[in-house]
This record gives C-alpha cells, structure tokens and sequence, in this order.
C-alpha cells in the first residue's frame, strides 16, 4: 500500500491514526499514521447459495427390493440468487457495531418416475414405496405397485445478526522487526436470527387394487432459531491496494421447529378414502457454522469491490423430506412426530462492493 495509505480502507493502515497498531510494516505504512477511521461503512453483495442435504431420501424402487429410481438427490436445488446487506458504525478506536442480513434464498424442485410393467397384480406398474420397506418383505396393494411416483420440495433461508465486534491490537514488538506480518484481526460477539421454512410432496399413482388408487403426502417444517454466536476475521494484506479476508463464525440457537403433515389415500374403485391431517412442534437446539473466504480491492478513496467464496452449515433442524414419516400407521393415523435431526450445507459465491466514510 506504498503511497496509497490516504485510502480510507476499513482495516488496514492504522485507521486509528496510530503507527504501532499497524499490521504492516512501518517502512510500507509510514505515512498511515495521518489516515482517519472511517466513521460508518457499509457492503451490498449479490450472493448464490446451492442447498444440499446431507442425505439422499429413498422414495420409489423398482421392484421389490430392488434399485432406487426416485431420492431427494433427483431434485437439483442448486444455486438461487440473494443477497447481502451490512452496515457497521465505529464506536470507539477498537469497537464497532454491525448489523446485516443475508437472505431471499427460494430453492424449488420435482423428480418424477413412471414404470409400466407388469407387476404380476393384474395391472401395470412396478414401482415400490417407502411405506412397505420398499417391499421387503411384502408389498402393500394402495401404496405399493405404482405406475407412477413423484417428489416435490421448496425450501427458503433467511438470516439476520447484530454484532460488536472488537479490533485485536497486535504490538509492534511482539514481532522481530524484520518479521512483522502484514496481517491483522478482530473478533466479534452478537446474536442472530435464522429461519428456514420448507415443503415436501409425494404423489403416486397405482393401479391395482381394481379402479386404481392415488396417495398423497404434504409436509411443512418450519424453524425459527434464535440465539448468540462468536466470530474471527483475519485479514491479510496484499500487495497494491488489496487484502484477504477469512471470516469465521459459529452460534448455538434456540430452534422453535414445527410440522405439519397432511396425508390422504385415495380408492378411485369407490372405497373409502383414508385421510389425516396432524401438527407437532417442540423447542431444540441448532448450530450455524459459517466460513467465507474474500478477496477484496480499494477502488476509489471511499470505494472497495469484494469478491469470494462462501460456506454455511446448519444442523438441528426439520427438513420438510425428513418428516414424512413412511411409518404407515402413523402417517396416516397419527399422531404426528417432528423429526430435528437435520443437517444442511450452503454454499456459493458472492460479489458486491463496500462504502466508507
């Protein structure tokens, strides 16, 4: 950063107008002694996050016990568009508030499998549920012999947090002098907000008994997490006017998780038709692990540009294709069971651009 200190960079080249809190150097940040901290900044960053579940759910095989040909895996939620906003005001030389939100993240997807084989019944159709084991050890005539199946999910992830975060000084003299690291830190404590709501379907369609018969599943999970989390950002300069920045964050959360399962099977004989409709909801424990990795460039005196990597990992909470419970009896009986025990990757790029004054 020779000659280009007058830059109003939000951590590097003493902002605090002081020589021995610099992370460089003083032969390349000499004359960051005469810099000011800006006062307020603020980021606006375009963000594409992929979702994927730790486990591919089986829903249809062919035949009884045989190969799946229907999982969760067949709904590609790949990369949705969001975004994310944050703005920071300095409170004292080494404190700073932020808040920020992260967020508008809408996956949606349907697999489908159709199969016209004799299924040895007196109809076509040869695909096999979950609710028999797929099967193993006997097919159920209603649910099992299908000559159609599909799956359906959409999912939604919205974040918002508050944070102090405070700046690590790093004395001049705890380096040799010829080794003092272009590097600094700060770490930050703050509570955050997180909510993932989601919606998974199952339809087939069978053939036998005679007339045919239709299941149908709904599941709605929701979650609502609240709770405190602890963070370090490490930042590493670069030559010219650019630095890096590994950001690492991890919270424990209350998770407020609810369901909702609706399930009914349909005998298009004339039988009867079997429905139920049932809710649980119960108060858990959540984590969000959360890594990013960014490389940042001054563009103007008051401008940045970012652009990085970024990787989120939240488990303890309902997913909507976890809860459908293939349990036949309490599907479609109940009583409902809200299953927690979820796990979710996100992950994704990010590029936006950074203000301060």
């Amino acid at each position: 950063l020779t000659g280009e200190c007058r830059f109003t960079n939000l951590y590097w080249c003493s902002p605090f107008g002081e020589t021995y809190k610099d992370p460089c150097d003083f032969n390349t940040c000499s004359d960051c002694n005469f810099s000011e901290a800006p006062l307020w900044y603020a980021s606006v960053e375009a963000v594409a996050l992929a979702r994927d579940q730790k486990d591919d759910l089986a829903f249809a095989t062919l035949g009884a016990g045989g190969p799946v040909v229907l999982d969760t895996g067949d709904i590609k939620t790949e990369f949705d568009a969001g975004m994310r906003l944050l703005m920071g005001v300095t409170l004292t030389d080494v404190f700073r508030l932020e808040g920020s939100y992260l967020g508008s993240f809408e996956w949606s997807g349907r697999a489908a499998v159709r199969n016209g084989d004799d299924n040895g019944q007196g109809g076509f159709g040869n695909l096999f549920a979950p609710f028999s084991n797929f099967g193993t050890p006997v097919g159920f005539l209603g649910t099992d012999f299908n000559d159609f199946a599909s799956i359906d999910l959409a999912s939604s992830f919205h974040s918002g947090e508050i944070n102090l975060r405070r700046r690590l000084i790093i004395p001049r003299n705890a380096w040799p002098k010829e080794q003092v690291p272009c590097y600094a830190a700060s770490f930050l404590m703050g509570l955050r907000y997180l909510k993932l709501d989601e919606h998974f379907g199952y339809l087939s369609n069978s053939t036998v008994p005679a007339g045919g018969s239709v299941n149908l599943a709904n599941i709605d999970t929701s979650n609502e997490m609240f709770g405190a989390q602890i963070g370090l950002l490490s930042q590493f300069l670069l030559k010219g006017q650019g630095w890096i920045d590994f950001d690492v964050k991890g919270g424990i959360y209350q998770n407020q998780a609810s369901m909702r399962s609706a399930y009914s099977n349909t005998d298009l004989g004339g039988g009867p038709v079997a429905a139920f409709t049932g809710t649980d909801a119960r108060d858990r424990t959540a984590f969000l692990g959360e890594l990013s990795l960014t490389y940042n460039r001054q563009l103007t005196t008051h401008m940045s540009c970012r652009l990085g990597y970024n990787a989120f990992w939240l488990t303890g909470v309902a997913l909507a294709s976890q809860n459908l419970n293939t349990d036949l009896n309490l599907l479609a009986l109940g009583p409902a069971q809200l299953d927690h025990s979820g796990d979710l990757v996100m992950h994704g790029p990010s590029f936006g651009l950074t203000f301060a004054y």
